[in-house]
């Protein structure tokens, strides 16, 4: 059982018959964790300015999209450059997780859409997010197996 205080990137990623261990430059991650959570932060406040201010017969109601949209670019901007600071190994299975789960995600939920044509079950938008995590979660372990 991992305590709280014990959570670590090590007890995090410890998946059975794969062991991962790396370390991480906690000056460097420090950094890019505060730039992570203000980008969310400025998110969340676009959003809220997003349904405060749309009115449906406005005139600027298609710029107002932007509000949200902007803090996400500089969010992914800051990912992009926290995963070019990682080590190099941590970066590779990283990459290749993203990789691997977004190719499955796109073949899956297209896949999907037959199975909605057939007359089978619909699968709600959000589905797609919940299939990317587990496909990242196996491909990750994946790759890091082959690096062992």
């Amino acid at each position: 059982m991992v305590r709280a205080s014990a959570l670590t990137m090590e007890s995090i990623l410890d998946i059975p018959y794969v062991k991962l261990t790396f370390h991480f430059d906690m000056k460097n991650q420090s950094k890019y964790v505060w730039k992570l959570v203000i980008g969310l932060g400025l998110y969340v406040l676009g959003l809220v300015a997003l349904n405060l201010l749309e009115k449906p017969l406005s005139n600027y109601k298609y710029i107002l999209f932007l509000l949200p949209v902007l803090p996400l670019v500089y969010w992914a901007g800051t990912f992009v450059r926290y995963v070019l600071a990682m080590d190099e190994m941590l970066r590779k299975v990283l990459i290749e997780g993203m990789a691997f789960a977004g190719l499955a995600t796109a073949f899956t939920c297209f896949s999907l859409l037959f199975v909605r044509d057939l007359g089978g079950m619909k699968f709600p938008g959000e589905a797609g997010f919940y299939i990317y995590w587990f496909y990242y979660a196996l491909g990750t372990s994946l790759s890091a197996r082959r690096y062992r």
